[in-house]
């Protein structure tokens, strides 16, 4: 009983030190950037941080853990101090100019740099915006590769409220930048002035109207669930593709076995998943696809009974079902598919003079399929994919003519190296594998004779593919703030000042 106790305990043990282990993982420290324009622009990354799952720890609190420890963010042992004591996996730093950012982040483990990216705007809330936009994109990985010291402290839970230049749901993001510019700042210092100058009932009527402009502002600005990724995928292209077809101890002479040589090949495939930028979540990862792959302008001579003869050949594999993504990462992602299709390889031209004693394959198939989609380096990344083929129609009534009581299914395979020349722009190369296999069960007596058969082809295919949606932020950018000439705090001030210069003259 001892023993069994003490195996639980165990057990619990090491199933909370996981727990804690995995939620230190995903702390990350967010300190000031450097800069006067860094509000607008941590913001941002706060909320693309946040969105992804990660817990902030925020400027306040390492600037408390630098008094602590005596600190700083300036070299790799004291970011890995900071890291210790706060248990972070990583430490997002920055510098922060009018029209420039430079975003590094660091190794919670050693304080080394796991990665950094520069973006630039036309003025401090363009550039805010588009740090918005690509944040996740050019430092995601980065942040996932973060680790905490082996030392580290047990987290803790955040101490207080997060001050106002902490508060990442905060329309502040963008008010700043608007400051930035000189436009918001002065509303606000003239608004206290004339509150204070106005009296009490001047005082109250203006606070009212700003409660209520802030409280829509926070409702607006919870994160969006458009993913971020590409909602449409479409690509067209060209290639090859070879086919054999061979029948395993085959006691029919006249029954053909061929080897074809690479016919011309063009393809078009779409993938388009419709809910994305409008609902996003897991509705948004459901997907369509379709897939066309049209050979044309391919013949065959084969040989039967002492005699050659010339047949054209008529091939295609169109399909088309539904998908579903698991995004992970910043930009990969799996995914899952059920297509229903049909692929045909079929021989025209046969005649009573002109006889071909080999059958035509006409596969239709209900197809359950796995994939990944998975960025490399720079803009190269690779797409993975397999499926098996069942086939309902025993490969259609020609090969049942010949083979009645045959048996098949079949699998499938791809791969395919893409460059991106652009968020909107693909090149990509492929290379396609299809395997049929059959058990003919032949019988005594039969016209044609062989235990088996073996369908297989190879497509290689170079595409040109345009994405849509790619650039849309992880999170829903906080609506735009009020125009600063417009605003109700403003509008009271103005009334408050009018008051006290009549209040003036009635004194007079």
């Amino acid at each position: 009983m001892r023993t069994a106790w003490a195996r639980v305990s165990l057990a619990t043990l090491l199933l909370l030190s996981s727990a804690g282990a995995e939620a230190a993982g995903k702390r990350i420290g967010v300190p000031k950037f450097e800069g006067a324009q860094e509000a607008a622009v941590r913001k941002k990354v706060m909320q693309s941080l946040k969105a992804h799952g990660y817990e902030l720890v925020r400027s306040h609190e390492i600037q408390d853990a630098m008094g602590r420890k005596g600190a700083g963010i300036d070299s790799g042992d004291e970011l890995k101090t900071l890291a210790k004591e706060l248990a972070l996996s990583a430490i997002v730093t920055g510098e922060v100019s009018s029209r420039r950012a430079k975003i590094v982040v660091r190794d919670g483990g050693d304080g080394s740099s796991l990665g950094d990216a520069q973006f630039t705007g036309a003025n401090p809330r363009k550039l805010a915006k588009a740090v918005g936009l690509t944040f996740w994109k050019k430092l995601g990985p980065a942040v996932a590769r973060g680790h905490v010291p082996a030392d580290a402290k047990k987290p803790a839970k955040s101490s207080g409220a997060a001050s106002p230049e902490d508060d990442e749901s905060a329309e502040g993001g963008e008010a700043t930048g608007d400051n930035d510019e000189g436009e918001g700042a002065p509303a606000k210092s003239q608004d206290h002035s004339s509150s204070r100058s106005a009296g009490g009932a001047s005082g109250a009527a203006a606070t009212p109207p700003e409660k209520k402009e802030d409280e829509p502002s926070k409702a607006g600005s919870a994160p969006s669930v458009p993913s971020g990724r590409p909602w449409l995928d479409f690509e067209l292209g060209m290639g090859g593709v070879n086919r054999g077809l061979t029948f395993n101890q085959n006691l029919t002479p006249s029954l053909l076995s061929y080897q074809l040589g690479v016919g011309p090949v063009a393809v078009a495939n779409l993938v388009i998943y419709p809910l994305d930028p409008i609902l996003g979540g897991v509705l948004g990862n459901i997907g369509l696809e379709m897939e066309i792959q049209q050979g044309f302008a391919t013949s065959a001579t084969l040989a039967s009974n002492g005699t050659s003869a010339k047949f054209n050949n008529i091939t295609h594999d169109y399909a088309g079902g539904v998908r579903y993504r698991i995004p992970f990462a910043s930009v990969d992602d799996v995914f899952i598919s059920g297509t229903y299709g049909e692929d045909a390889y079929t021989f025209s031209g046969r005649s009573a003079t002109n006889v071909l004693e080999s059958p035509d394959t006409i596969y239709k198939y209900v197809r359950p399929g796995l994939g990944l989609q998975m960025a490399v380096v720079g803009g190269l990344s690779v797409s993975l994919g397999g499926g098996y083929r069942a086939v309902i129609n025993n490969a259609g009534p020609q090969f049942q003519q010949f083979f009645p009581r045959s048996t098949v299914a079949g699998a499938d395979a791809e791969i395919e190296a893409r460059y991106a020349l652009s968020p909107m722009f693909q090149v990509r190369a492929g290379l396609e594998w299809r395997r049929y296999w059959f058990g003919l069960n032949s019988q005594a007596g039969d016209t044609y004779m062989a235990s088996s058969a073996v369908d297989q082809s190879f497509a290689f295919t170079a595409r040109v593919a345009i994405l849509l949606g790619g650039g849309v932020p992880e999170e829903a950018p906080p609506p735009p703030p009020p125009d600063p000439k417009r605003r109700g705090p403003q509008r009271s001030s103005d009334e408050a000042s009018d008051g006290d210069t009549s209040g003036g003259d009635a004194d007079k």
